[in-house]
């Protein structure tokens, strides 16, 4: 089983480029542990800090956890393998996946083996969106309302923006609001009440959509 081992490393490693990171290592089941962990480590070029957060056993201390979480008793462990094969959008990826139940990992990278002869995954995301909503009431008509907003939208957001300095560098300031409105309960009291939502998208982002 050595040999299997050492032949495996050698076939993993004349598949891992010097500049990019290789999903297909064939035979890497076969290595041992401190062979996987060494090959991965050349890879991603891991420092002795990276190498050693993954070669701890329990590497969050107790302390560390209860300032987490309340009533912190311990720490719980489960394996940490890595998914293989995978490309997505013409490049390829190692999944960390932390998991008690066998076949899965095995699994996950026969599946991204198959996928990846035929080209891998294409995948797409929707641009960044946060939302920020600010209940407006007592101001008469929420048509009159919204359109008041709508008028003075730069203003708005300038203010809005200038308190967060650092996202307006980064081009991740407040791009666009809108306006809606909801009325309260029938069993809450007459006066309306409606929210006005100011949505947000980075701005960097939003042109390019």
């Amino acid at each position: 089983m050595r040999g299997e081992g050492n032949g495996a490393l050698a076939r993993a490693e004349a598949e891992t480029s010097a500049d990019a990171v290789c999903a297909r290592l064939p035979g890497f089941y076969k290595l041992s542990v401190p062979e996987r962990l060494d090959l991965l480590a050349r890879m991603y070029r891991w420092g002795p800090d990276e190498l050693g957060a993954v070669r701890a056993n329990g590497s969050l201390s107790t302390e560390s956890a209860n300032q987490m979480i309340e009533n912190a008793l311990g720490i719980f462990s489960l394996p940490l393998g890595v998914g293989l094969n995978l490309s997505v959008n013409g490049r390829d990826y190692l999944v960390p996946m932390v998991i008690e139940e066998p076949s899965v990992v095995a699994a996950v990278s026969f599946a991204a083996k198959i996928v990846r002869e035929s080209g891998g995954f294409a995948a797409e995301a929707e641009p960044g969106l946060m939302i920020g909503q600010v209940q407006v009431t007592r101001y008469g008509d929420p048509v009159r309302a919204a359109k008041a907003i709508a008028a003075h939208e730069e203003q708005i957001l300038a203010l809005a923006n200038s308190f967060h300095p650092a996202m307006q560098r980064r081009e991740e300031a407040r791009a666009r609001s809108r306006c809606a409105r909801s009325p309260l309960p029938r069993d809450r009291p007459a006066n309306p009440s409606w929210w006005f939502i100011c949505s947000s998208i980075p701005r960097r982002r939003w042109e390019q959509t």
